[in-house]
């Protein structure tokens, strides 16, 4: 859809009124999901049994759902907890968590990407939202934040964006991961330098 779940929500979207307002994107999407899946052309279930079948689709669900960013933290917080004991993840549960933070971790990644692909995202992210923006005004809402063209500063978001959601599910997760996952936040911390830089630049040249 292109629109944030608040969106979706306050404007009383027939997806928001479908999920009852909900996790109403990532609902949508694991839904969508099942319906290319049940079709005979793309079929991955056809070769599992019933029980294989409802466990890989509660899986993939709870997956999805865990895209959420207003449950980011509390899968941080059960992930780093997990860690801690030192325990493997091998119970049901457990392996349940480990995928759910791969996929948070992997939803917010771009600041990980090099530069030119990391940038390209943040442009046509910020695009999307200046056109919910655009969308809001014409339907007299207040508009959301980071979705207002004429007061956007991307290095500003893009350093916030890292500090308070990418930051938090890719420093943990690349910790328990083997040495290689480094280069994550390499090349995270890379890109957050060159935002960082911009912004204070901007800065220096407004108080001219």
């Amino acid at each position: 859809p292109g629109r944030t779940n608040a969106f979706l929500i306050h404007t009383h979207d027939e997806i928001a009124i479908t999920y009852n307002d909900i996790s109403v994107l990532e609902n949508f999407h694991a839904a969508e999901l099942f319906k290319v899946l049940i079709q005979d052309e793309t079929d991955l279930l056809s070769g599992m049994d019933s029980r294989q079948a409802r466990t890989f689709r509660n899986m993939v669900v709870k997956t999805v759902l865990a895209t959420d960013l207003a449950q980011g933290f509390e899968y941080v917080g059960l992930f780093k907890g997990h860690v801690k004991t030192g325990h493997a993840f091998e119970s049901e549960e457990s392996k349940q968590l480990l995928m759910c933070m791969l996929m948070k971790v992997a939803d917010v990644s771009h600041p990980c990407k090099m530069w030119k692909a990391h940038l390209k995202w943040s442009e046509l992210i910020s695009e999307e939202f200046f056109i919910q923006g655009d969308l809001e005004v014409s339907l007299g809402l207040p508009i959301s934040p980071l979705c207002d063209r004429s007061a956007h500063f991307l290095p500003k978001s893009q350093c916030d964006f890292v500090d308070y959601v990418v930051r938090p599910c890719v420093q943990v997760f690349a910790d328990y991961c083997t040495e290689e996952a480094s280069v994550w936040v390499e090349t995270m911390d890379s890109n957050y330098k060159r935002w960082k830089a911009m912004y204070e630049e901007e800065g220096k040249r407004r108080e001219e």
